[in-house]
């Protein structure tokens, strides 16, 4: 994933769409956040609760419907640094011009996102200090469908390739898009064996078989997480909740 962002930096090619699948899929389905889902699966006593909390985050491996129960190492390491590199790349900022690249959440210096995606084809762009605006629309969309509003009033944006360019913006704007998001299903043949695959967007929210192709350490892990329950996406509006969030005052430069 590090390597995509880095062609697309680079110009070597769009990647973006690649990124938004990824990280909205396996790559965020192969890291351990439900805890009670973890208790669940495994010996659920005092002693192993203060364990599991240690490697709640962690990253594993597995099949298309389950993880095996086990934390790797390497995995870990190597998916921190990535997710890194995607959050980067979901903002950029340079001399008054702010490029979205990716219509995920992220709070910066200079500009917020808020996204609905999958539960409702909306994202809210709020400007802090941005004078130009370039954000991308992923493929999956139809740019015409595309809907604009800048201050709450509707307007016409100027293209260029999939991003809209929005000017003049002042601190304190807001940007809304909105456009239609829908399911579809796509079949893959993997190891001779068929797979239905629903998708919302770019976010798959079902998987059928949800019983083959297990891990190749199936031989000695007996139990396993399952992955790809995502019912919750299918409907909106997108859950919200109040917080505290962090914004960084220097970013880690990119390597």
């Amino acid at each position: 994933m590090t390597q995509k962002v880095k062609m697309s930096d680079a110009g070597v090619g769009d990647y973006w769409d690649d990124l938004d699948y990824i990280v909205r899929n396996h790559f965020t389905e192969q890291q351990f956040v439900d805890l009670e889902l973890m208790k669940k699966i495994s010996d659920d006593t005092p002693e192993n609760d203060a364990l599991l909390r240690r490697f709640w985050g962690g990253y594993t491996q597995g099949a298309l419907t389950n993880l095996v129960t086990a934390i790797f190492g390497g995995n870990t390491a190597v998916y921190s640094q990535a997710l890194y590199y995607a959050w980067h790349g979901i903002l950029r900022y340079d001399k008054g011009t702010a490029t979205v690249n990716l219509l995920m959440n992220r709070v910066s210096p200079w500009m917020d996102i808020d996204s609905h995606i999958p539960y409702e084809g909306k994202a809210t762009l709020r400007n802090k200090a941005a004078r130009t605006a370039l954000v991308r629309i992923p493929s999956w969309v139809e740019a015409r469908d595309v809907k604009s509003y800048a201050r709450n009033r509707p307007i016409e944006p100027g293209a260029t390739g999939r991003y809209l360019i929005f000017e003049s913006l002042r601190p304190g704007d807001e940007i809304r898009l909105e456009f239609p998001i829908s399911e579809h299903e796509d079949e893959y043949t993997i190891h001779g064996e068929k797979f239905h695959v629903t998708f919302r967007g770019s976010t798959v929210v079902d998987i059928r078989p949800r019983n083959s192709l297990r891990s190749p350490h199936s031989s000695t892990h007996t139990t396993f997480y399952p992955i790809y329950q995502r019912e919750r996406f299918r409907t909106g509006p997108a859950p919200s909740k109040t917080l505290k969030r962090f914004v960084a005052e220097e970013l880690i430069p990119l390597v």
